[in-house]
């Protein structure tokens, strides 16, 4: 499995943590919202453990334009690769 599949599907994982809906991510042009009905306040969650379980951090400008899972996870891997070109 390689690193985008695995982010894949770590963050299937921690939705289905915070909504207790089964995610299946099937493409990776899925919408974080319509597709697995995240909320504001779920979508919130969802970040902010994302943030903790790959020590990144994300600010709204970051995440403007960020839609889909793909979206989503070009961002994880930009900002991992920043975090360890500053360590």
């Amino acid at each position: 499995m390689n690193e985008r599949t695995e982010i894949i599907a770590r963050i299937a994982d921690l939705i289905e943590q915070e909504t207790d809906i089964h995610v299946e991510v099937t493409d990776e042009s899925q919408s974080l919202r319509d597709s697995f009905g995240l909320d504001s306040v779920d979508l919130v969650s969802v970040i902010m453990r994302v943030e903790a379980e790959y020590n990144i951090r994300m600010n709204q400008a970051d995440l403007e334009g960020v839609t889909d899972i793909g979206l989503f996870v070009d961002l994880i891997q930009s900002k991992r690769a920043a975090t360890k070109i500053a360590a």
